[in-house]
């Protein structure tokens, strides 16, 4: 359903700069393209406070936005990202379609890089249906949708009266940001940590590199794991990446003597920290943080129910 960036990480080692000027207008859906709202022409449009969630209602399901900029100084890659966008984005940039995403909680974006000018236009159309017939619902809401969330019993979900305003939220709920990165960025980090041999912490992890540039890059990733009150943990990987494609690598470290992590009321919840730095021809193309901790977590049923462990701790 998505053709964009999905972007989980916020990295921008130049800086993330937010977008905080706006201009909206309220459409019934499937308008607003005949009209030149992607060009950024039309009338009506009114300032708009971005984040913000609004509400859509029938006839006001599609809310356009616009917002202009200048050209960042940047001379590596510029990414757009949104936080958050309820719940079907269209967005367009100089004009250009960039691509749409589906859903309201994934960050997702676009490498703007080629398409920057001096003056920049941003326009976005956010569409959030209001399907009223419970049993052809096409769209997933979960409970924004749902009659078990309204200001009512749900017993009363089926007997509405008929001048009854069906809401559903919409918008750009989460910041729209311009994200300055090298050539190579991190698509994703995943840590799986676990516990060996009582007390050795083994974390396993998988990072997908990104080529943002048409030109093959080289370089190095490397992963450094601050220990509280120990030495670093360092790994450095090579990497050669094609132009516009990706890479995922696999690695494992140790840590000997590793604190584990505990709820509150029974410990400390030691926390380790990764860094992840990706070089690219010696220069500093992204680099991300990322928290885990190690525990050992015991779920068994019994006859009275369920029996929950943390490091050997009974809980509930």
């Amino acid at each position: 359903m998505n053709d964009s960036l999905s972007l989980p990480l916020r990295q921008g080692p130049a800086g993330i700069r937010a977008l905080t000027t706006w201009e909206s207008m309220w459409l019934p859906l499937g308008e607003g393209e005949s009209l030149g709202l992607p060009l950024g022409r039309g009338t009506g449009w009114q300032p708009q406070q971005v984040p913000r969630q609004e509400a859509a209602s029938e006839g006001r399901q599609a809310l356009w936005y616009r917002a202009a900029f200048n050209r960042p100084d940047h001379p590596g890659r510029v990414l757009l990202r949104f936080g958050g966008a309820f719940l079907a984005a269209n967005v367009w940039f100089n004009g250009r379609l960039l691509g749409s995403h589906y859903g309201y909680f994934g960050p997702f974006g676009f490498d703007v890089s080629p398409f920057l000018r001096p003056d920049n236009l941003l326009v976005v159309c956010c569409e959030s249906p209001v399907e009223k017939d419970s049993i052809a619902k096409k769209h997933v809401m979960g409970v924004f949708a749902d009659g078990d969330s309204r200001p009512y019993p749900s017993s009363a979900y089926f007997g509405l009266p008929e001048n009854y305003e069906w809401e559903v939220p919409i918008g750009l709920w989460r910041p729209v940001e311009l994200e300055y990165v090298g050539a190579v960025h991190l698509d994703w980090m995943r840590l799986t940590p676990r516990l060996e041999a009582g007390d050795v912490g083994v974390v396993d992890i998988e990072a997908r590199l990104r080529n943002l540039d048409a030109r093959e890059m080289a370089g190095v990733v490397g992963f450094e794991v601050d220990c509280p009150g120990g030495v670093p943990i360092r790994l450095v990987r090579d990497f050669k990446l094609p132009g516009g494609l990706e890479q995922t690598l696999n690695l494992t470290f140790t840590v000997p003597n590793a604190k584990r992590w505990l709820p509150w009321r029974l410990g400390n919840p030691t926390q380790y920290e990764v860094t992840a730095t990706v070089l690219v021809d010696g220069k500093l193309s992204t680099q991300v943080k990322e928290r885990f901790g190690f525990r050992d977590v015991e779920v068994r049923p019994n006859h009275s129910g369920w029996s929950v462990r943390v490091n050997g701790h009974r809980m509930f």
